[in-house]
């Protein structure tokens, strides 16, 4: 077996009301930082091997 680092990155879908961009971008910020309601959705992975290669 080798070791793997696997790094994930994330989107998130978050619906807010708003008056326009500006304020549903700040919305949007504080709901995903207070965690409620959020589904990260797996975009894209990167691996890496963490083992030398042999020659």
């Amino acid at each position: 077996m080798k070791n793997y680092r696997v790094t994930i990155y994330f989107s998130s879908v978050i619906e807010v009301e708003a008056e326009n961009e500006s304020d549903a971008e700040d919305k949007a910020d504080r709901i995903f930082k207070d965690g409620c309601n959020v589904i990260p959705i797996p975009d894209e992975y990167e691996v890496e091997c963490l083992d030398e290669e042999e020659d």
